[in-house]
C-alpha cells in the first residue's frame, strides 16, 4: 500500500512525500526492489531528482 501511495505522491508532484514512502518501502521484505524502481513507468516523475539515483544505488545488486 505504501508503494501505491508513493506513486500518487510522485504523480501529484509531492516528491518529498514520495521519496519518504519509497525509502520505507525499500526496507521491508517483499517491498520495492531495484528492477521495479529502475524500469517501472510509475516512477517517471522522480527520475530527474538526485534522490532517485541515490535510492537506485542503494538497491543495486551487489557483485
Amino acid at each position: 500500500m505504501e508503494m501505491n501511495l508513493a506513486v500518487v505522491y510522485a504523480w501529484s508532484n509531492e516528491l518529498d512525500l514520495a521519496f519518504e514512502k519509497l525509502s520505507s518501502a525499500t526496507k521491508v521484505p517483499g517491498g520495492l526492489y531495484y528492477g521495479q524502481l529502475k524500469r517501472d513507468p510509475y516512477w517517471e516523475p522522480l527520475r530527474q531528482d538526485p534522490r532517485y539515483e541515490k535510492l537506485l544505488a542503494e538497491l543495486a545488486p551487489r557483485d
